[in-house]
């Protein structure tokens, strides 16, 4: 025999599940359309429609998943603020930085030519055996400090 509060837990368990399971669907609606605007070309408008999305997204989980809804403190309250509160001023900041730019184009150079593959490693000089030895010998005799005709 249940009692009543194993039967009020079970309710609460499946509004919380019906809840959760309308907030996963709706997920996945919304990133459906996350992608298939990404295949339209709007312009301008592509950012604004997408970043739309993207809050009401940030809106089903805050209040779904992180139960934003049901647990209403001062200092959940305080946190969501300061959060979005940083959000809004960097964005402010980046749109600043966005408008205050110019758009200057830099001077064109003509490309250079390099030259030919088989005469760079002829340019290169190749380090003889006999003068890697001797510097090896200076290095060891002088404990690994540089002599002065090294510097």
């Amino acid at each position: 025999m249940k009692t009543e509060t194993q039967s009020i837990d079970d309710r609460r368990f499946a509004q919380a599940r019906g809840q959760v399971l309308r907030a996963w669907l709706a997920l996945l609606v919304l990133l459906a359309l996350s992608a298939t605007c990404a295949h339209l070309h709007l312009g301008a408008a592509n950012l604004v429609v997408s970043l739309a999305i993207a809050l009401v997204k940030i809106a089903i989980v805050g209040w779904v998943f992180m139960q934003l809804r049901e647990r209403r403190t001062a200092l959940l309250r305080l946190v969501a603020a300061a959060s979005v509160f940083a959000l809004m001023l960097l964005g402010t900041l980046s749109l600043a930085d966005l408008l205050v730019r110019r758009d200057e184009p830099s001077d064109w150079q003509k490309p250079q030519m390099l030259p030919p593959a088989s005469s760079v490693g002829a340019a290169v000089a190749t380090p003889q055996p006999a003068r890697l030895a001797s510097k090896a010998r200076a290095t060891r005799a002088t404990g690994g400090r540089p002599s002065a005709a090294e510097i």
